[in-house]
């Protein structure tokens, strides 16, 4: 499904008393346009994917984005996922994939489908990316079965956690004098050596044993299906009957349509309440707007060349003024 958008779009707009910027109706705009490249692909192979999180609700409370969200969030089995990554190749050049290549990515449980990994502002890019310099993407949430025997899943999530906690303090901490004997011990845990002589990095190596394991259940062994990292560190009932999984069903969103679980009304009382469909206003998580450090970044920049260039080019001296110099 492409999204296709007109310069009305990219007007300021204020929805449910919450004003939109133009700069966020660009980056918006470039989060659909790799929702779009998913999509395709998804279609092409018959995977399933679904809107989830905030997006999910935006897309049943307005068809739209929740005017205070800055980000774009899906979900998939693992079964799917994986058929998404087999295809990753056929996506548009100027699209990567975060968290399924060999660098010191720190490997979190999910991964994220983006438009660049630096703040860029080519005429080139900027024509693919609706004149948004910034870093814009996707959040894709990977869901497993979940074992119904409840030793076999205490096993997995030991594993699990081991190596997001080893994985964790290689990126944040990698000369922490305890790392050492910590992969010693991860080696011994799992009866697995990791080779630090490899191009795959030690964190790759972690995350390849991580997503053996979450994937280790076979369907007749589970009756639900969830998230492992966020099971473990966040909401122990983030899981659901796998029969939810089964039937999408395709909703206007913004400019196109997107995908959501026909069941959704499951998903949506877990996370917000029965009371889902009235509207908060609230600001987005991430401290809104999530690309505020890409503004300083553009900011610093400009004052060490001397230069408004990007800011011009790109249109940012009001998101500047709001988010910046105030």
């Amino acid at each position: 499904m492409s999204f296709v958008f007109t310069e009305d779009y990219f007007k300021e707009e204020t929805r449910h008393g919450f004003t939109i910027t133009s700069t966020m109706k660009r980056c918006w705009a470039c989060q659909l346009r790799v929702v779009g490249a998913i999509d395709d692909i998804c279609k092409r192979y018959n995977l399933k994917y679904f809107a989830y999180w905030g997006t999910l609700l935006g897309a049943v409370r307005s068809h739209g984005m929740i005017p205070w969200d800055d980000d774009i969030d899906i979900a998939m089995t693992r079964d799917s996922f994986n058929g998404l990554v087999e295809h990753i190749d056929e996506l548009p050049d100027t699209l990567h994939l975060i968290g399924k290549d060999a660098s010191n990515f720190p490997f979190t449980g999910f991964y994220r489908i983006t438009n660049t990994d630096h703040i860029r502002w080519t005429d080139d890019y900027l024509k693919d990316n609706y004149d948004f310099p910034m870093m814009a993407g996707v959040d894709i949430f990977v869901f497993d079965y979940i074992p119904r025997e409840k030793e076999i899943y205490n096993s997995i999530c030991k594993i699990l956690q081991v190596t997001l906690d080893a994985a964790d303090l290689i990126v944040k901490n990698p000369k922490d004098p305890s790392l050492p004997q910590k992969i010693v011990n991860i080696q011994n845990f799992i009866g697995h050596r990791l080779n630090p002589s490899s191009d795959k990095s030690i964190v790759y190596q972690l995350q390849e044993l991580y997503e053996i394991a979450a994937q280790s259940t076979f369907p007749e062994e589970a009756d639900d299906l969830g998230m492992y990292n966020h099971m473990m560190y966040h909401d122990p009932g983030q899981h659901f009957p796998k029969e939810a999984f089964e039937h999408m069903i395709r909703v206007p969103f913004e400019t196109g349509t997107i995908v959501i679980p026909e069941n959704y009304e499951l998903f949506l009382t877990h996370r917000f309440g029965n009371d889902y469909i009235i509207p908060e206003k609230i600001k987005g998580a991430h401290n809104y707007p999530y690309y505020r450090s890409e503004l300083k970044m553009i900011d610093d920049y400009c004052k060490e060349h001397n230069t408004d260039e990007p800011i011009v080019k790109c249109n940012l001296q009001e998101e500047m003024d709001r988010y910046i110099y105030n």
